[in-house]
C-alpha cells in the first residue's frame, strides 16, 4: 500500500503527466489523421506510465511501496509500452534495444572494443524485479529514472511526426516477428515470463489502429485480415501458461497467416527510407521465406553487381588452393560442405602441419547476415573478414598483390573468367572479394522441410520435430542461449 505523505508525489506525476498531454493536445494540428492521433495518444499514455513507474520505484527505495507495487508498476509499463513498440522500435531500433528495453547482458560499445556497457531498461527491470531476492533498491530507481530520461527524448522527437498509413502496414508485419521471436519465447520477459499477455496487448493496439485506418476499405481482404486479427488475440486469451504454449501451431495458424494477410495492405509506393527498409524485403508473404532478409544489405555486393556468373567464379575461388601462400589451403579446406561449411574440430588447423589457429571455424551458412564476424567482432562484413584469412600467417599467410599474380599467370582460365563475370580488366582485388562475397552469400538454408511447411508447401512434419520446435520455443529456454534474429 502507498503511504499518505507519498501519495502526494504520485499524484504531482500524474497531473504534471496530463497537464503535458493537455498541452500538447493544443499544439497538434486539426488535420491530424487517424494513424498520427492513435500513435501520439499511445506515446503520452507511455510516458505518463514510465513516470508513474518511476514515481513508485522512487517511493520503493524509502520502503513507502511493497515490491508487490513495484511489479505491478513494471509490469504495467512493459503492458504499455508493447502497445507503442511497433512505432519505436521500426524508428529508432538500435536506441530501443540500447536504452529502452535491451535484453539484460552487458554490450560491447562497437565504436571503442573495450568500452562494457551496462544494461538498462524494460527487460533489465522485468528480470530484476522478478528474479532477483536481493533487490537493491537504488539500482532499480536509477534504472527507472534513466528509462524515463531516455523516453523522453524518443517522445520529442515523434510526437510531432507523420507516417503514411501504409507505412504502418511495415511496422505491423515487423512486430509480428518481434513479438513471435522475442516476446513469446520468452526472451523479452526474463523474469516475469509475461510474455502471452504482452503479445495481446500488442496485438489488440494494432488491430485497432488497422480497423481505424482501413475500415473505409469493406473488402473481402480487409474482413479477413480483421477477423484474423480477432481470431489470434482471442487465441492469446485461451492459451495463457507460457509452458504448454503451442508456438508452431500459434505460427502457423495465426502469426504468419496474419503477415501474408497484411501485406495487401502494403503501398508500393511507400517511404522506404527508414532503418529497416534494406535488411527486411517486405515483399515477403511468410517469415519463413527464402527472401525474408535481403542479403545484400549485409554485404558491400549490391544485387545489381550479382549474376550466376559472379557466384560461379566464387565457388571456384572459394576451392581453389593456389589463392594460399604456400598453396596448400582453400576456404573449404576450414568451410566444409560435406561439415555444414565448417571442419568439426575444437580449433582449426593452420598452414603448419600439425599446428592450429586459436579458435574454430564458424559455418558459412546464413553467415552473410551476421554483423560482425570473428570472436573479437573486428571485421564488418564478408570481404573484411576474407581479408583477415588472407593475411595472417598462420592461414593463407599472402597478399592480394600474390594472388591476383596467380590468376593472371593461372592455367585455370581464370582470365576468362572473371571477364565473363566483370568484363575487361577484370582481375583486381575488389572483384576477388566481390566473387567469394557472392558465392558465399548463396549459402543460405532457409528452404528446409520444416520451412516448407510452416509455408504451408507442406502438410505434415514429424511429431517430434513439433515438440522439439515448441520445447526450443519455450519451455526448454534455449532461445536464451541461440537466440533468433532480433528485430
Amino acid at each position: 500500500m502507498y503511504k499518505p505523505n507519498k501519495l502526494l508525489r504520485l499524484a504531482l506525476v500524474v497531473f504534471s503527466v496530463l497537464f503535458l498531454g493537455v498541452f500538447l493536445s493544443f499544439q497538434s494540428k486539426e488535420n491530424t489523421s487517424k494513424q498520427d492521433a492513435f500513435v501520439r495518444n499511445e506515446l503520452l499514455k507511455t510516458y505518463k506510465v514510465f513516470s508513474e513507474m518511476d514515481a513508485i520505484a522512487e517511493m520503493f527505495q524509502s520502503n513507502q511501496v511493497s515490491l508487490k507495487d513495484l511489479k505491478t508498476a513494471v509490469t504495467k509499463a512493459r503492458l504499455q509500452y508493447k502497445r507503442i513498440e511497433f512505432y519505436l522500435a521500426y524508428h529508432y531500433p538500435e536506441y530501443v534495444k540500447k536504452h529502452i528495453n535491451g535484453a539484460p547482458l552487458l554490450r560491447l560499445e562497437f565504436e571503442n572494443a573495450k568500452s562494457i556497457l551496462e544494461p538498462e531498461g524494460l527487460q533489465v527491470l522485468d528480470e530484476m524485479v522478478f528474479l532477483d531476492e536481493a533487490l537493491n533498491a537504488n539500482t532499480v530507481f536509477g534504472l527507472t529514472k534513466r528509462l524515463k530520461s531516455k523516453y523522453l527524448t524518443l517522445y520529442d522527437r515523434l510526437y510531432e511526426q507523420s507516417l503514411p498509413k501504409e507505412d504502418i502496414i511495415d511496422l505491423m508485419r515487423l512486430q509480428l516477428v518481434r513479438l513471435y521471436s522475442l516476446g513469446l519465447t520468452g526472451f523479452d520477459t526474463p523474469g516475469s515470463l509475461n510474455a502471452i499477455e504482452e503479445a495481446q496487448v500488442s496485438l489488440e493496439a494494432m488491430s485497432i489502429l488497422f480497423e481505424e485506418i482501413f475500415s473505409n476499405k469493406q473488402t473481402a481482404s480487409y474482413s479477413e485480415t480483421a477477423s484474423l486479427f480477432n481470431e489470434t488475440i482471442e487465441y492469446l486469451k485461451r492459451n495463457t501458461n507460457f509452458e504448454t504454449f503451442d508456438r508452431l501451431e500459434f505460427l502457423k495458424q495465426n502469426i504468419d497467416p496474419l503477415y501474408r494477410k497484411l501485406k495487401a495492405f502494403h503501398s508500393k509506393t511507400s517511404d522506404k527510407n527508414l532503418e529497416y527498409s534494406s535488411a527486411w524485403d517486405s515483399n515477403s508473404e511468410s517469415i519463413f521465406d527464402t527472401n525474408f532478409l535481403n542479403p545484400y544489405s549485409f554485404t558491400e555486393l549490391s544485387r545489381s553487381e550479382d549474376s550466376e556468373d559472379l557466384k560461379a567464379l566464387g565457388k571456384k575461388l572459394f576451392y581453389d588452393t593456389n589463392i594460399s601462400g604456400q598453396n596448400n589451403m582453400s576456404c573449404a579446406t576450414c568451410h566444409n560442405p560435406d561439415k555444414g561449411f565448417t571442419d568439426g574440430l575444437a580449433k582449426s588447423m593452420s598452414n603448419i602441419q600439425g599446428k592450429t589457429v586459436l579458435r574454430n571455424s564458424p559455418t558459412l551458412l546464413n553467415a552473410v547476415y551476421a554483423d560482425r564476424y570473428f570472436y573479437d567482432l573486428r571485421a564488418y562484413s564478408l570481404e573484411q573478414q576474407a581479408e583477415h584469412v588472407i593475411f595472417n600467417p598462420s592461414e593463407f599467410n599472402t597478399a592480394y598483390s600474390a594472388i591476383l599474380e596467380k590468376l593472371e599467370t593461372s592455367d585455370k582460365d581464370y582470365k576468362q573468367d572473371f571477364k565473363k563475370a566483370f568484363g575487361k580488366n577484370a582481375i583486381t582485388r575488389k572483384n576477388l572479394s566481390k566473387a567469394l562475397a557472392s558465392y558465399v552469400l548463396s549459402l543460405q538454408s532457409f528452404n528446409s522441410e520444416f520451412d516448407k511447411y510452416v509455408r504451408g508447401e507442406s502438410s505434415n512434419i514429424d511429431d517430434n520435430v513439433k515438440q522439439g520446435f515448441n520445447l526450443f520455443m519455450g519451455k526448454a529456454n534455449c532461445v536464451f542461449y541461440h537466440k533468433v534474429f532480433q528485430i
